[in-house]
């Protein structure tokens, strides 16, 4: 059996909220950056360890057409999980607090 990405569900969350920001914004543009992210997200079947561990976990700086955000993973023995993906224009004090609760 392969590599396998795991999305935990607050992750999820992260994502559907970042995708209903944007359509908020301009209709469309909410899922192209759902697609935008789950490209990242699944490029890390081959990355997935390459990133600076920050907070003690893996952290993807996502570079593109989106380049706010910062996707926190951990390895495991079989895959990667998802831990949160984080808009970096959002307040820092917000982010911390969220980092510091997965942590």
């Amino acid at each position: 059996m392969g590599k396998k990405i795991i999305i935990i569900p607050e992750a999820q969350v992260d994502l559907e909220e970042i995708a209903e920001f944007y359509e908020e914004q301009e209709l469309g543009l909410g899922a192209e950056v759902y697609e935008f992210l789950e490209t990242h997200i699944d490029a890390l079947l081959i990355t997935g360890g390459l990133h600076p561990i920050h907070h003690r976990m893996h952290r993807l700086v996502v570079l593109g057409r989106f380049p706010y955000f910062t996707v926190h993973y951990r390895l495991i023995n079989d895959g990667i999980v998802v831990l949160m993906v984080l808009d970096q224009r959002r307040d820092p004090l917000y982010n911390l607090q969220k980092l510091r609760r997965i942590i």
